[in-house]
């Protein structure tokens, strides 16, 4: 699977996701006047009947982040080097206290 095609499943995975979260009400999910209490049902639903509103959702998503690239394009230095990444080692715990024994279960 190459990155494109990636970015198009994430993208539709998760607008599939945000219409099923909007439509949740408590611990059931109220869609098209029918109420729906599992997830399989739900799913099922939405998918057959909501295929439009789907595709509508992944190509807001889309639009989106085509135009948070673009911006971050404008903001480029003009000699057209791209800004030092970002140290991600902070980001990761401090797992030295951890023993080797509990790292390994």
């Amino acid at each position: 699977m190459n990155l494109c095609s990636f970015f198009s499943l994430f993208h539709i995975f998760q607008s599939f996701a945000t219409f099923v979260a909007s439509i949740k009400d408590g611990t059931s999910w109220c869609c098209c006047g029918q109420t729906f209490s599992e997830h399989s049902a739900i799913h099922k639903h939405v998918a057959k009947s909501h295929n439009f509103e789907i595709q509508q959702l992944t190509q807001a998503a889309y639009e989106h982040l085509i135009k948070q690239l673009e911006e971050e394009a404008e903001t480029q230095p003009p000699d057209g080097h791209m800004a030092e990444a970002a140290d991600i080692s902070a980001w990761i715990p401090d797992i030295n206290q951890v023993s080797e024994e509990q790292l390994r279960r």
